[in-house]
């Protein structure tokens, strides 16, 4: 699921230079099905406030965002 922020078009987008990362908590990450992600998924944490990484195996955090 993605945020919706001032100037997005209709796919997230602010301008062709932006990156959109989906942004969900911890329980609707753990909800995601194998068939859902591959290795090097990338998700904005909003329960940590942690950029998230699906290293196939297992989740692993960056740094929280404070």
């Amino acid at each position: 699921m993605l945020n919706s922020f001032p100037g997005q078009d209709e796919k997230g987008f602010k301008d062709p230079t932006s990156v959109a990362i989906p942004v969900m908590t911890t329980t609707e990450r753990n909800a995601l099905s194998a068939d859902q992600i591959r290795a090097g998924f990338v998700i904005f944490n909003s329960t940590t406030s942690a950029l998230n990484v699906w290293t196939g195996s297992v989740w692993r955090a960056t740094a929280a965002l404070t």
